[in-house]
């Protein structure tokens, strides 16, 4: 989010430069140094690495000793761990500039003590003249980076003397309390920049958007509620300047849902359902028709929006809450298309089934695990919650097919959880002769070693898994009928609320 809404000037100059990347466009165009400064700067402020790269090695090619676009071409170096480039840049730049001062210290990150960053933050702040808004915003984000968070609150009153403009300091020191979650410390310089800019839509947004969460403490517990009917007051600021802005709209619409308001967050998305920005608005729209009884609707919107943002977990984890139509062939899209974005993509999915189980959420826990199970990339740790909730879900099939399964293949697989849980639905499928066949087969491999790592509690595990096989076989052998829930001891918990 940019701090200021781009005036037509700099938005003109910087869509004037980005015709000019295009192939064919003619002539190249000359932009000056200036030109080219304010070109890079609006597109960091838009998010458009490709013209922030194409303006800084235009720079440099046509005016290499320019100060200021070698600090953006030096900080975009650090951006991309081009370490070499940082210090070759630096070494280049005026030992005088603020800015080399920054670059040092960025480089210092992992190496230097609180010391040497406070007395280096020190002088750049008690050194005479201004620091433009490039400056700040590098010293900000940088004094945050290496722990001196609370350096920038004490010296808010110092560096609001050292700034020409002073929202750009104001804004920056609110992203980095946002980042360290000092909620209050977050609202007091929103608060600030909408007096100073009242008819800026970002800050407006950004107010609303903090109000609507609630207050956690470092361990993600709530200890305050959100303050929704503020946050409402701050999105219709917002949409009394600008009344079509996605954004603020999609916010109003979150809000009207929270407080159970679902026709009134359709009424406001529904003008925008074909042609919806992003996730987000998406997912609040799904919900919305949902709870005013649009079932089918919301159930073809879902499908057709994780088509769409194939890659959104937010929207994938929406559509299994609604368990809607075609969902293993959604979970398989979205696996394949976020496979290489993650140095481990089977852990990061198993990551996600466990969060599911450990919320009792068990169908949706086994979907995910499915997904996992098909590429042979189930872990051990998490098979064992596979077949428990496959077993608390009263599918017992599935439950004998797995212990068939690792039986015949992969007996090493063989645990507490596999063996009860088979052997149990074997029971409650009420076919004694395959359970005794089974529990032959079983016997084979016995004694079974447990594969994890061993603690107080292994031989425990081992002793009862034991004891529990004993009572099976005795069940077996014994005439009559079974009482299997004398048998059952697994019942699934019911997990904590959030706030406990």
């Amino acid at each position: 989010m940019s701090i200021e809404k781009p005036d037509n000037e700099r938005l003109a100059l910087y869509n004037r430069f980005k015709s000019s990347l295009a192939p064919h466009s003619g002539d190249e165009e000359f932009f000056d140094a200036d030109d080219l400064v304010i070109i890079i700067d609006q597109a960091v402020d838009l998010n458009d690495e490709y013209v922030e790269i194409e303006a800084i090695m235009r720079g440099y090619r046509f005016f290499p000793d320019n100060e200021e676009l070698k600090a953006r071409r030096a900080f975009l170096y650090y951006d991309l761990n081009l370490d070499e480039g940082v210090d070759n840049m630096r070494a280049d730049m005026s030992a005088e500039s603020p800015l080399t001062e920054i670059l040092t210290m960025r480089r210092m990150e992992e190496t230097a003590d609180r010391a040497t960053f406070l007395r280096m933050l020190n002088g750049i702040v008690d050194a005479p003249g201004l620091l433009d808004d490039e400056t700040i915003i590098q010293l900000v984000d940088c004094a945050s980076a290496c722990g001196c968070y609370d350096w920038l609150k004490t010296n808010e009153k110092k560096l609001r003397t050292k700034t020409d403009y002073l929202p750009t300091l104001l804004y920056e020191l609110f992203i980095v309390a946002d980042m360290q979650h000092d909620r209050e410390y977050s609202l007091k310089l929103l608060d600030e920049l909408t007096e100073l800019e009242p008819f800026n839509i970002d800050f407006w947004n950004a107010l609303a958007q903090l109000q609507a969460m609630p207050e956690t403490d470092s361990n993600g517990n709530i200890t305050a509620e959100a303050d929704l009917e503020a946050s409402l007051t701050a999105t219709d600021y917002a949409l009394a300047i600008d009344s079509e802005n996605i954004q603020a709209l999609t916010l109003k619409a979150s809000i009207l849902l929270q407080q159970g308001n679902a026709a009134g967050s359709v009424a406001i998305l529904e003008p925008l359902a074909g042609k919806m920005p992003d996730p987000a608005g998406c997912g609040i729209y799904v919900r919305a028709l949902y709870e005013t009884g649009r079932i089918d609707e919301a159930m073809n919107r879902i499908v057709s929006y994780c088509k769409q943002f194939i890659d959104s977990r937010d929207l994938l984890g929406t559509a299994l809450a609604m368990d809607a139509p075609g969902l293993p062939e959604l979970l398989e899209a979205h696996y394949l298309a976020v496979e290489k974005q993650h140095e481990d993509p089977a852990g990061e999915w198993a990551e996600w089934a466990r969060a599911y189980y450990r919320d009792a959420r068990l169908r949706e826990a086994i979907m995910l695990m499915d997904v996992l199970r098909s590429r042979e990339l189930l872990d051990y740790q998490t098979f064992k919650l596979y077949v428990s909730a496959l077993y608390c879900l009263g599918r017992y099939t599935d439950c004998i097919d797995c212990f068939e399964e690792v039986i015949e293949k992969t007996p090493e697989l063989l645990m507490p959880n596999v063996v009860i849980a088979g052997m149990m639905s074997y029971l409650r499928s009420g076919d004694k002769r395959a359970a005794r066949s089974a529990m032959k087969r079983l016997a084979g491999h016995f004694p079974i070693t447990i594969k994890d790592d061993w603690t107080l509690a292994s031989n425990l595990e081992s002793i009862g898994m034991s004891h529990f096989v004993s009572a099976i076989q005795s069940t077996l052998d014994a005439p009559g009928p079974i009482d299997i829930d004398e048998l059952d001891i697994f019942r699934f918990p019911t997990p904590p609320s959030p706030q406990q």
